[in-house]
């Protein structure tokens, strides 16, 4: 059996189709696909003394002003940076509870893009990472290098708190270390199951005796951070971009605080009240139903590579009847080990629906499938190098803390307990998921009204990818459909952050951040699903 926790946006091969991060907070770190610039590195504060927002709807103690403490960047920048960008890396300390004058402080790692020609006065847009767990600094933000916006206005990325080069980290070795066991063998369920609890219970019990309080990393903390975040430097207000769980925090943030919002795009939604046993067993099946009825649509496709679901079904049975086992090495914790890997059927389904996270991948998977089906293996090899190491990436514990925070009391919905004792061949599934973990990460819930849906009236864009497995497509056009001053963009055939997928999609929100009274361009009425390949 194979689990993983990976929210970053798959490769092509299959580091997509076999790497299994299934994460049902629709997890993904994704930056939003369009990276970074030239540092400065003097150790300047820029400080604001503005009245705190309170993130919660409770009236909030008096904070301590809210710095920027510039400093060295993290990663060395692109050699072919233009001249005309320039970026500021530092941090930005945030009580861990702001109701405890006493309290610890959070380190967070923020940067500030900024092109010569914006106008830095100009309301900045602010990157909300996904995961939650993810991050946008691991890495010198490249691919945010080419977005036409700015020209106009800043780019704010950070990592949210317990996540990336924030601190403290809430990452869990402890829970690696068991994916990396549970992808070494075909255990059943009750035996995968149990011991990634106790590795759960075991990093829990690290970073409570490291001083950690686990009930400070929710959702209403991070709205709150934002709040200091825009306070440090003294914005009046700010455009908020999110895909996956960043969607989550940037609604959420809205609703505390529509007055500070000049725009929102949520792309993939994965809102507050999202969330439940009976939605999270039935994603897998219907990620690969919606794939199915795709190809089925495209006649070449099925007469090509067949049904999909029952190619599936067939490749399924072959791999639980003789399960492949790969040998090899790889990078772990930055170091090289050899590992041995034992894919079953289970996997192989888990794989598929990883796979649909990324669009360019997409019109591969009814190929794909079709060759496991036949018998033809060649692809698994590319797992071993390519999808293990992206399964480690992930900030555990931060995953269990929020999800099981925001969402605890949603898991416990009608179905839950049959779906956690029997989840068949979601298996996989539901070891990468929070729900199962959050009785042993045991941390307090927020209030229900949290878990209210958002109908904020402020100016939003949606975007919706058709074959999203993880955040489907029907929830975000329903976000869209819930909010007085929202605009839908529906993308034939895109997966998990559909944004980005070709110029139409990203000129769409382009104009949006330049005028959020805009209409969408008229190429979004022609965007078509790209067709699908044929099994070799």
């Amino acid at each position: 059996m194979t689990t993983g926790t990976n929210c970053r946006r798959w490769h092509r091969g299959w580091a997509g189709a076999m790497a299994v991060s299934l994460l049902a907070a629709g997890c993904s770190s994704d930056n939003g696909g369009d990276g970074a610039g030239p540092t400065t590195t003097t150790a300047d504060r820029t400080t604001s003394e503005a009245p705190p927002a309170t993130g919660s709807g409770e009236e909030e103690p008096a904070q301590e002003d809210a710095t920027f403490v510039e400093g060295e960047c993290w990663w060395a920048l692109p050699e072919d940076l233009p001249a005309a960008i320039t970026v500021t890396c530092g941090t930005i300390e945030v009580p861990a509870d702001r109701n405890d004058p006493e309290s610890e402080t959070i380190t967070l790692a923020v940067d500030r893009i900024h092109h010569a020609d914006a106008d830095a006065d100009d309301p900045p847009i602010v990157n909300l990472h996904g995961g939650p767990g993810g991050d946008s600094l691991s890495e010198a933000p490249a691919s945010v290098l080419t977005l036409s916006a700015l020209e106009e206005r800043d780019l704010i990325m950070y990592d949210q708190r317990g996540s990336g080069r924030s601190t403290p980290s809430l990452n869990c070795p402890e829970k690696e270390e068991a994916v990396l066991d549970s992808l070494g063998a075909a255990d059943g369920w009750d035996e995968e199951f149990a011991a990634n609890e106790e590795a759960v219970r075991v990093c829990r019990d690290r970073l409570v005796d490291s001083g950690v309080d686990l009930d400070d990393y929710d959702t209403l903390a991070s709205v709150a951070d934002l709040e200091t975040i825009r306070r440090a430097f003294d914005i009046e207000t700010w455009n908020l971009w999110g895909a996956s769980y960043g969607t989550r925090l940037g609604l959420a943030y809205a609703r505390e605080h529509p007055d500070r919002v000049r725009s929102l795009v949520i792309d993939s939604v994965y809102g507050p009240h999202i969330g439940g046993a009976e939605r999270t067993r039935t994603l897998p099946d219907g990620a690969v139903e919606r794939l199915s009825a795709a190809c089925d649509a495209e006649p070449d496709c099925e007469a090509a590579n067949g049904d999909v679901e029952q190619q599936l079904a067939k490749a399924q049975e072959s791999f639980d009847d003789q399960p492949e086992t790969i040998t090899g090495k790889i990078i772990v914790a930055g170091e090289e080990v050899t590992r041995s890997f034992t894919l079953t059927g289970s996997d192989v389904k888990a794989g598929i629906f990883a796979a649909l996270y990324e669009t360019e991948l997409i019109p591969q998977l009814p190929s794909i499938i079709a060759n496991l089906a036949e018998g033809d293996r060649a692809i698994v090899a590319a797992f071993l190098s390519t999808g293990v190491p992206r399964l480690l990436d992930l900030s555990e514990g931060a995953y269990y803390s929020f999800e099981c925070a925001d969402s605890g009391r949603l898991a416990r919905g009608d179905g839950w307990d049959e779906a956690q004792s029997d989840p068949g061949d979601a298996a996989l599934f539901a070891l990468a998921t929070a729900e199962p973990f959050c009785e042993a990460w045991d941390v307090e819930e927020l209030p229900a009204s949290f878990n209210e849906p958002v109908d904020v009236d402020v100016p939003t864009l949606v975007y919706g990818g058709t074959l999203d497995p993880i955040t489907p497509y029907d929830e975000s056009k329903a976000q869209a459909e819930r909010m007085p001053d929202a605009r839908f963009v529906s993308v034939p055939g895109a997966g998990h952050g559909a944004a980005a997928t070709d110029d139409c999609t990203r000129s769409a929100r382009d104009d949006f951040w330049h005028d959020p009274a805009v209409d969408l361009p008229s190429c979004i009425d022609d965007l078509q699903i790209a067709p699908f390949a044929a099994a070799d």
